[in-house]
């Protein structure tokens, strides 16, 4: 199921992805705008942080920082776009590099990597999470094994990792912030 809400000014998401192989501000509430649009990705517990890179390398670890609307904050994606235009991939603007994981490990970070068709850990999907009754937030899955992209630490510098999905988990829940 593909819905949105406003929590403090944003779209809500929890990120969760498959080991085979993000409260928003009070800015203005946009409603999700068609697919490939630029937006940053912000942490629901971490509400002024948005996930970020350091590096344009392969293998840089995606964490949280500042949000300041800009450069290796802003990200693409092809959500609610018909087969063949969906891979379901989210894309840093900056460089083209996809949101992946390092490994299928729990507490393995989100990472930076090349796009590659068939890698089903670059693969993105959303999904109501059930501890929102009125369908007011989103979780990111990739396939089904139910790990979420968790923060363990509101502190900027803080990566993105995997973690086991827990219903209320605000550190689990991200908004994509449109440009």
């Amino acid at each position: 199921m593909k819905l949105g809400y406003s929590v403090f000014g944003a779209v809500t998401i929890t990120l969760a992805a498959s080991l085979t192989g993000l409260a928003g501000n009070a800015e203005a509430v946009t409603p999700r705008p068609a697919a490939s649009e630029s937006h940053e990705i912000v942490n629901r517990d971490a509400y002024t942080q948005c996930m970020d890179f350091g590096s344009n390398a392969p293998g840089t670890v995606v964490g949280l920082y500042h949000c300041y609307s800009g450069g290796s904050q802003l990200w693409t994606d092809t959500f609610g776009l018909p087969d063949p235009y969906s891979d379901n991939k989210i894309r840093s603007v900056l460089n083209g590099m996809c949101m992946d994981l390092q490994s299928n490990n729990i507490g393995a970070p989100i990472v930076l990597s090349e796009c590659r068709d068939g890698y089903t850990s670059q693969s993105w999907y959303l999904e109501v999470p059930q501890d929102e009754p009125a369908n007011t937030s989103y979780r990111l899955i990739v396939n089904d094994n139910g790990l979420c992209a968790d923060i363990g630490s509101i502190n900027p510098g803080t990566p993105v990792t995997m973690a086991i999905c827990r219903i209320g988990y605000k550190s689990q829940e991200w908004s994509f912030r449109y440009q």
